[in-house]
């Protein structure tokens, strides 16, 4: 157990030392202007994917099956002719007179008379003893 202690003690401070000056620097950055750092942050991290992801490609496995299915020849339709059952077609011919405009309907919009429309506050219970209005 204390090997693998040791192990983990060691890498720690490894990583420490190599990653010290860059945590150092952010923690200025952020001092200065947190959204700059977070988001120069965010493109480091974005870049660092990227390339990731380019390599793990790269490493993968060539040997993919190569297709030796067989290819059909192209297809060609002839060209034919479209046969209509009505050759000419004839416009209708447009209304003498328009139609009347229709009336707008009246609306008798006063208010009615007697009715509460208000809405009443609702009362809360809550340790705080107000309300939220």
């Amino acid at each position: 157990m204390n090997t693998a202690a040791n192990s983990i003690n060691s890498l720690t401070q490894t990583l420490a030392k190599a990653l010290g000056p860059l945590a150092e620097l952010y923690y200025k950055a952020f001092n200065y202007n947190k959204y700059l750092a977070g988001s120069a942050f965010a493109a480091f991290i974005t870049l660092g994917l990227f390339f990731l992801m380019v390599a793990l490609i790269n490493l993968g496995d060539n040997s993919l099956p190569t297709d030796n299915s067989r290819k059909l020849g192209d297809v060609i339709m002839p060209d034919r002719d479209i046969d209509t059952l009505f050759d000419n077609v004839d416009k209708p011919e447009e209304p003498d007179e328009q139609p009347e405009d229709i009336a707008q309907p009246e609306l008798d919009l006063a208010p009615l008379a007697g009715v509460d429309v208000s809405v009443p506050k609702p009362k809360a219970n809550f340790a705080g003893g107000g309300s939220f209005f």
